[in-house]
């Protein structure tokens, strides 16, 4: 705008002022960017009956982004480039041991000028202990005496550094018996999982009396699983010099 002011000297005379004033419009668009994604789940307790949301667990979204669960288990991504993303619950913040229930990470598939929701449960890790034994033959040759099969055998001694692999659809551990013979497996998903044994170095003239089992685990449970090496059986053939 223009505006004139008068302005009086002390000499008494009067002078004219010409002010001018402007101004410059400026503003941001108040719609939303178009083009982009985002991701917004929830992180649950799978075992409680009302499914009340885990608090402060840490999910990441790729190795760029991180976030925490609010009170209610809520998390959310936005401002995503579209595109697949792998979405993964880190295992020490959401409760000793508790385990993520479905596979981690998660791929999502993130679309544009969409929102994708995800639910990811908690639950407890079961656990399976699997102990490898060896044993000897009380009757050292075949047929010399009848005794029934169960007391047949007798434990000789632990199977040491023996390779036990668990398995259950893609997710496959596994571990070595320690000086007992034992092995033990935590933190695993409910349901069926197979178990090998007698991958490595048995002692001479012993079998794996089976070398392949399965378990079906629940969630907290602790599963024992045990395999018997056993001695082969000797035969003895008697020449006739006559």
């Amino acid at each position: 705008g223009v505006r004139t002011q008068l302005i009086e000297s002390g000499s008494g005379s009067a002078e004219a002022g010409l002010f001018v004033s402007y101004s410059i419009p400026f503003g941001l668009p108040a719609g939303k960017m178009r083009g982009f994604a985002s991701i917004q789940g929830r992180i649950y307790d799978q075992d409680d009956r009302l499914g009340f949301g885990v608090s402060k667990a840490v999910v990441s979204l790729g190795r760029e982004f991180k976030t925490v669960t609010a009170t209610d288990g809520s998390f959310s991504f936005s401002g995503l480039q579209p595109g697949a993303y792998l979405v993964e619950v880190e295992p020490r913040s959401i409760g000793f041991g508790r385990i993520v229930a479905a596979t981690s990470p998660v791929v999502v598939v993130a679309k544009p000028d969409t929102s994708t929701r995800l639910e990811v449960g908690v639950t407890a890790g079961a656990t399976m202990e699997v102990v490898i034994t060896i044993f000897e033959d009380s009757i050292p040759i075949a047929g010399s005496s009848r005794v029934p099969e169960s007391e047949r055998y007798r434990p000789m001694g632990p199977a040491v550094g023996e390779v036990v692999e668990i398995q259950a659809d893609k997710v496959v551990r596994r571990l070595m018996t320690d000086t007992l013979g034992i092995v033990r497996f935590s933190g695993l998903q409910s349901g069926l999982w197979t178990v090998r044994a007698g991958q490595g170095a048995l002692p001479p003239n012993h079998y794996l009396e089976a070398p392949l089992l399965t378990r079906k685990l629940r969630p907290g449970a602790t599963e024992r699983v045990e395999f018997r090496v056993l001695p082969r059986k000797r035969v003895l053939r008697f020449i006739d010099d006559g």
